[in-house]
Parts: C-alpha cells; sequence; structure tokens
C-alpha cells in the first residue's frame, strides 16, 4: 500500500493552505512531531486545494512506477489483436432485417 495525496512532502511543494484541524483529533499530536508543527495548533490540509489535473498525474506515475512495462505493452498488443480480429468476425456476420 502506498500513499499518494496527499502527503506532508506534497502539502510543502505545492504551498497548500492549511485549515484549522480538530483539537479533539488523537492523532495530531504524533503527526505534529513527526512533521516539526505546532502541536496546539492542529491543522489540516485537502487535497480538494490541488490543481484537478495533479491528482491523477499522481496515480498514473505511480501505476507506472509499479508496472512492468513490457507486459504491460504485450498485453495491449494482444488486446489490439482481439478487438482487430473481433472486427473481422462481426464483417463477415450475415445481417438480418
Amino acid at each position: 500500500m502506498e500513499q499518494i495525496a496527499l502527503t506532508h512532502e506534497q502539502v510543502l511543494e505545492y504551498g497548500l493552505p492549511a485549515a484549522p484541524g480538530k483539537a479533539s483529533d488523537p492523532r495530531w499530536p504524533a503527526f505534529a512531531a513527526r512533521h516539526a508543527l505546532d502541536p496546539a495548533a492542529p491543522a489540516q490540509w485537502e487535497a480538494e486545494a490541488l490543481d484537478p489535473a495533479e491528482p491523477r498525474r499522481l496515480i498514473e506515475a505511480t501505476i507506472t512506477r509499479w508496472t512492468d512495462q513490457e507486459a504491460w505493452r504485450r498485453s495491449v498488443e494482444a488486446e489490439q489483436r482481439d478487438i482487430a480480429r473481433l472486427r473481422q468476425f462481426v464483417r463477415g456476420w450475415p445481417r438480418t432485417r
């Protein structure tokens, strides 16, 4: 399992604005300590603050990184051959009225 968005690094990279967080969130102190944030000032960031194209780019980059590109290419080629054969079969199918 890999977190794609929204990571703390992305918050910093894109300069996303912080919104007030929930003071009652028990996870905040550990998160604040891990990222050198003020534990007395809970904050949160929303993925919706990213440019709408960015989540797609992040997902595609992650999929590409974890995919055997040669196997993917062979699979796409086999699919294209199957489609061509099906189209040829359908063209030869008798038409009824």
